[in-house]
């Protein structure tokens, strides 16, 4: 049995919230307003929660908005990153369009709208579901159901080990590509380890064992 499936309500809820963040994270730069709070408190303290050493460039609330356009939006050569899961595949089977299939047919059985009604500038706007922000909200939304629970012919145990280790797999292709470019962004740079480190832990503790 997995550890989320014998955790308290409030720990999965708080577990949820941590997915939440993420997933908005990269859906699109932070609101100017919380990304002090952000820098001070929250980022700190999943940093301590998964023993990762804060990053010492320093961090502007502004570089958030500067960083996401060029990183995430702008095809570029020389910055080669992307935020869907399909495009670091080695395999169909591993992830692409394989992936992407099953993840709409389980945000519709979860009711997760992955398809964006409108266009907003600077932000994501997914046109597949294995794009790291959505599958951070399909986690959200699994870590809050019985592990045994059925969805779309699979246990929820069995779609939270395949989105979280993709998800992970996703973030270590990121985290190495953006390691190697010669400009730093401190503030993707960070968000990118944060939420590696912390989902390397979630995926030890969660699914190293069968349920």
């Amino acid at each position: 049995m997995s550890q989320t499936a014998t955790a308290s309500l409030g720990e999965r809820e708080a577990l949820s919230e941590i997915f939440l963040l993420f997933s908005a994270l990269f859906d699109g730069p932070p609101p100017t307003q919380i990304v002090p709070k952000l820098l001070t408190e929250t980022f700190p303290e999943l940093s301590k929660a998964v023993g990762l050493t804060p990053l010492r460039e320093a961090i502007d609330p502004a570089d958030f908005a500067t960083e996401y356009e060029p990183l995430f939006l702008i095809p570029d050569a020389t910055n080669p990153l992307s935020l869907y899961s399909n495009h670091y595949a080695t395999s169909e089977k591993s992830g692409g369009k394989d992936l992407a299939a099953e993840l709409v047919v389980l945000a519709a059985a979860l009711q997760i709208p992955w398809r964006k009604t409108e266009f907003v500038p600077g932000r994501a706007y997914p046109v597949t579901p294995d794009h790291l922000s959505v599958e951070f909200a399909l986690l959200s939304v699994l870590v809050l159901r019985n592990p045994d629970t059925e969805i779309a012919g699979k246990s929820v145990f069995i779609w939270a080990d395949r989105m979280a280790r993709e998800a992970t797999q996703t973030l270590e292709k990121l985290h190495q590509i953006l390691q190697a470019l010669p400009r730093r962004y401190p503030a993707y740079d960070t968000v990118i380890a944060l939420a590696l480190a912390f989902m390397q832990t979630y995926v030890q503790v969660e699914f190293s064992t069968s349920p």
